[in-house]
Formats: structure tokens, sequence, C-alpha cells
């Protein structure tokens, strides 16, 4: 069961709200203006963000990957 209070759509990082683009800033000579990223704020306050997935339990018969076995073919002559 997902813990009370996830936050299903919130990203780990924010654009910074205190940052503005700069005044000089030319769109076509400097490129487009990203804000800086700051920790979002929210993600600090609740037990965890993201996608939840539900966790796995240990399977205590996984023996591994599952592979055919090889067989000999008497029959088989080359190529």
């Amino acid at each position: 069961m997902k813990p009370k209070g996830w936050l299903d759509d919130e990203p780990e990082e924010i654009d910074d709200p205190e940052v503005a683009k700069p005044k000089d800033w030319d769109d076509e000579e400097d490129g487009e203006w990203e804000a800086p990223k700051i920790d979002n704020p929210k993600c600090e306050i609740t037990p965890s963000y993201g996608e939840w997935k539900r966790p796995l339990k240990k399977n205590p018969a996984y023996k591994g990957k599952w592979h055919a076995p090889f067989i000999d073919n008497p029959n088989y002559k080359g190529i």
C-alpha cells in the first residue's frame, strides 16, 4: 500500500523562483534562458515523491534466469 502523503507528480528539482531572466539576455545570441534548479521544498515535508512502485518480495525458490538445456543431436552431420 502506498504511504500516506506520497507525491506522485512532483519533480525532485524545480526552477528557482527567486531568480529572474537577466535584462541583457538575448535569446538569439545566448540561447534559451533556463533558470537554475533548486530542491523541491514540497519533497522535504513528505514521505517521498515520484512514481510509486510496490516493493518486491524475495523468492527463495528463484534459481536465476532460465535457459533451455543443451541436448546433443546424434543425427547432426555438420555444415
